[in-house]
């Protein structure tokens, strides 16, 4: 392998190979690519891509160079103790990254002399090895490492689409088995799809509701207020809405419906919830119980929906206020001794967006220097340690926690009001606050990582002349090869992003309480 091919001859099969590696659409097809650039790049290499299963300690060869294939077979079990060191290494120590990811064995198995293993991504690897020669020079390394980077960045990006359509298998299955009465119409009220429990709800055959329209199941009575709803819904000014429903078999039901308006490719359609009241609610003593239920069910439907993040949050602060009564809600960004106002709800008009106050004369400053994650909550500060601090004068009765991004503090979600609340905090309205701080800080840190894929595969798609590395910085890849091999410019994994679930400890948790 010592007599690298002439670049004279190979270069244009290289950028061509490159250009298709770059623009493979499955796994199979892009260690396909990745073994012929390194038979381009090298005469007779012992070549192969691996996959090592952590759960097992297994290793898949994904793919091998024709020449080696028969030698590939034989020794599958090489590989794991390498790529287990590397994992464990860069785990642990994250400076790791900054040293050179390729691996040289000298003394491998069988006939090979030399052999260079690059991991590609956190559970793959490349190995290329020679049986003629008893060391490889920085460049043919450097070459090694520029394949393994295109690799990585290829099969990241193959990784996350694949991701994304197995959520939405997961997704459809949730809304077909989901126990919340849900209804998708269109515009016009026409409804294109209605899980088991709408169907159940309203005790008619499923038929006969699917190919009806929304206004027109809940009866004559409430038609044109259901009507009316939808087309508020359209606006973005929809709120819960209670009505009456003509069950089938079991006379009028009280229900409360809530929409939203969610936009797919360019149509709009509205997601209705429909929730069945017991008599003694309307108009009653607020139960705590069902509030929780209500308030979890609509922070369910926020999270699940498509809209700008910002929108987003918006709607969390304002669902927040109403949940404890408190007139002001914060998501707020610490940078130093700053206390920065990201997204605010606040019905006094105090705050606004972007200003920027000392954090020791907010009261985040007690919350962030209690635990890394949990809650501060007290319905009157006077009744507090607290009654003394410099933010007690404006905040009496105050609710909030830590927003946390890539285990760093990124800030607070916190609810505020003017004068003291007349009942204590409740350990499920404390669990509630988490569990959206938890959701604001994954979303956060998921839109972080996303933004970089994308950069990543920009620059990726722009490159022509793939004979350069690009971006040698920490936790960013690097185009292809190097043209003379001389160069030995660092390469570093880059991340599947996907949407990770979000239901903690702390969501089952209140969810169960939440249905006592």
């Amino acid at each position: 392998m010592s007599d690298k091919k002439c670049p004279a001859r190979s270069l244009g099969r290289s950028l061509s190979l490159s250009a298709e590696l770059n623009r493979a659409e499955t796994v199979e097809t892009a260690v396909t690519r990745a073994m012929e650039l390194v038979e381009t790049a090298f005469d007779r290499p012992a070549a192969s891509v691996c996959a090592h299963d952590p759960a097992t300690g297994t290793v898949t060869t994904l793919g091998s160079s024709v020449s080696s294939s028969a030698w590939v077979e034989s020794a599958p079990d090489r590989i794991p103790e390498l790529l287990v060191d590397r994992a464990a290494e860069r785990g642990e120590d994250a400076s790791d990254r900054d040293a050179s990811r390729a691996t040289v064995d000298t003394s491998p198995w069988g006939p090979i002399q030399v052999e260079v293993l690059v991991p590609v991504g956190r559970d793959r690897a490349l190995r290329v090895g020679a049986t003629e020669q008893e060391r490889l020079d920085s460049g043919e390394i450097a070459i090694i490492k520029g394949i393994a980077a295109n690799l990585e960045a290829t099969l990241a990006r193959i990784d996350h689409r694949q991701s994304a359509a197995v959520g939405s298998d997961v997704a459809r299955a949730l809304f077909a088995q989901s126990d919340e009465a849900t209804f998708v119409s269109d515009t016009d009220g026409a409804l294109v799809a209605v899980n088991r429990a709408a169907v159940e709800l309203t005790g008619r055959e499923r038929d006969a509701v699917s190919r009806g329209r929304l206004p027109d199941i809940f009866g004559d009575t409430a038609a044109e207020s259901v009507r009316s709803h939808l087309d508020e819904t359209l606006t973005g000014v929809s709120e819960p809405f209670t009505t009456t429903l003509e069950h089938a078999h079991e006379g009028t039901l009280t229900v409360e419906l809530t929409s939203k308006r969610v936009d797919v490719d360019g149509t709009s359609y509205i997601r209705t919830t429909a929730h069945e009241r017991s008599s003694g609610e309307e108009g009653g003593v607020n139960d705590p119980v069902e509030d929780d239920a209500t308030a979890l069910r609509r922070l369910s439907e926020l999270t699940a929906g498509i809209e700008e993040f910002d929108e987003t949050i918006e709607r969390l602060l304002s669902l927040g206020c109403e949940h404890f009564g408190l007139d002001t809600g914060i998501l707020s960004h610490i940078d130093g001794d700053e206390y920065e106002v990201d997204t605010v709800v606040d019905a006094t008009g105090t705050h606004e967006a972007g200003a920027v106050y000392e954090l020791g004369n907010t009261m985040c400053d007690v919350t962030l220097a209690r635990d890394a994650t949990e809650s501060l909550a007290f319905a009157d500060v006077g009744e507090t340690d607290h009654e003394n601090h410099p933010a007690a004068e404006s905040v009496r009765a105050y609710i909030a926690a830590p927003v946390i991004v890539d285990d760093e503090t990124y800030g607070t979600l916190n609810f505020s009001m003017g004068r003291p609340r007349a009942e204590a905090f409740r350990p499920e309205e404390r669990e509630f606050v988490t569990l959206v701080a938890e959701w604001v800080g994954t979303e956060i840190e998921r839109r972080h990582r996303f933004e970089e894929l994308e950069r990543y595969e920009t620059i990726l798609e722009a490159i022509d002349d793939p004979v350069y590395a690009l971006d040698a910085r920490v936790d960013s890849p690097t185009s292809t090869m190097q043209q003379n091999g001389s160069s030995d410019t660092e390469t570093s994994s880059s991340e599947s992003v996907h949407r990770s679930g979000w239901r903690s400890r702390t969501w089952n948790r209140f969810e169960n309480r939440s249905r006592v």
